[in-house]
């Protein structure tokens, strides 16, 4: 799996899930208040479920 983290928590959940075999990438867009600048890191997909 591989998921994309807001800058700011990346180096938390890297510790934390070190050993889950989860890629990390850190994103580089600072998010604002309203869409469409809002909207960067709010899709998730998976095998199973995908949503956004």
């Amino acid at each position: 799996m591989i998921y994309v983290l807001y800058y700011t928590f990346h180096d938390y959940y890297r510790n934390v899930l070190m050993f889950s075999g989860i890629k990390l990438i850190k994103g580089g867009k600072t998010l604002s208040r309203n869409y469409p600048e809002d909207i960067a890191y709010n899709v998730s997909k998976n095998r199973e479920i995908c949503c956004t």
